[in-house]
């Protein structure tokens, strides 16, 4: 009775293993041997494999709440999310926070790989990076400079309510905050931005990193909200180094400006 028993229970064991395979051939047909090849790959990177089971876990959790609006919603959100994630595939990252913006740009900075920091500060208004986290943020770019860390070079454009066409000097909060970089040895280069009518495609608040990434401020007029955006990728980084070379080919040396008689 027992040899029975046990031959049915080897019989059972067989069907099933039967029918997983034919589902998982099934599965391989529609998925494709490429995406399999993706799993044993990504399996060499510990950390990102282990972001894929926690997606995977999630989207079955997901799957499992049957309730049909629910659903229509999750997948909408799923497919925002997988936008993102095609994003970052290509290198990019925007940040909508200015102070997780600002960890990263601090990080940067910091590593090894990154010795040299072009940056085009768009100076619209008084207030540019003087709260706190920028004040902070320009002290650990001035520290690394005087560490001899970090080589830092940066264009000024100022609008033209920050440096009108009769003031020799622009604004003088600006004056001074510029006077910071000068004086840890900085160079630093004027625009006026209405010198850029004709080439408003350089009207850009950016920094170039190295070799290694480039970062942009974009700015909302209307809604006075801004977004960052990080680039590590080549051809956006020579993208950025044709941008500043026009650029100081317009910027005029700080100190040449405050030579100038009244």
């Amino acid at each position: 009775m027992f040899v029975d028993l046990l031959q049915v229970v080897l019989s059972l064991i067989a069907v099933v293993g039967i029918s997983y395979l034919v589902v998982m051939l099934m599965r391989w047909q529609s998925i494709g041997p490429s995406e399999w090849q993706l799993q044993f790959t990504l399996a060499k990177d510990t950390a990102m494999f282990d972001c894929h089971l926690g997606f995977m876990r999630a989207l079955l959790s997901i799957s499992r709440i049957p309730d049909p609006v629910f659903r229509a919603a999750a997948l909408k959100k799923l497919d925002a999310i997988h936008e993102e994630l095609a994003t970052l595939g290509r290198g990019t990252i925007e940040f909508q926070s200015t102070e997780s913006w600002r960890l990263v740009y601090e990080q940067l900075l910091c590593s090894k790989i990154v010795y040299e920091y072009k940056s085009v500060a768009w100076i619209r208004d008084v207030n540019y990076w003087q709260n706190e986290p920028g004040q902070k943020s320009l002290k650990l770019c001035l520290e690394l400079i005087d560490a001899q860390q970090l080589r830092m070079h940066r264009i000024c454009i100022l609008s033209d309510e920050m440096w009108p066409e009769s003031q020799p000097l622009p604004h003088t909060r600006i004056v001074r905050w510029i006077e910071e970089h000068v004086t840890h040895g900085v160079p630093v280069g004027l625009i006026r931005e209405s010198s850029l009518m004709l080439d408003d495609d350089l009207l850009v608040d950016m920094g170039v990193y190295g070799s290694h990434a480039v970062g942009h401020q974009l700015t909302s007029e209307t809604e006075g909200t801004s977004k960052f955006v990080l680039q590590f990728d080549f051809d956006a980084v020579a993208g950025a180094e044709v941008i500043w070379k026009r650029l100081h080919a317009y910027a005029k040396d700080c100190k040449e400006i405050r030579e100038q008689p009244p």
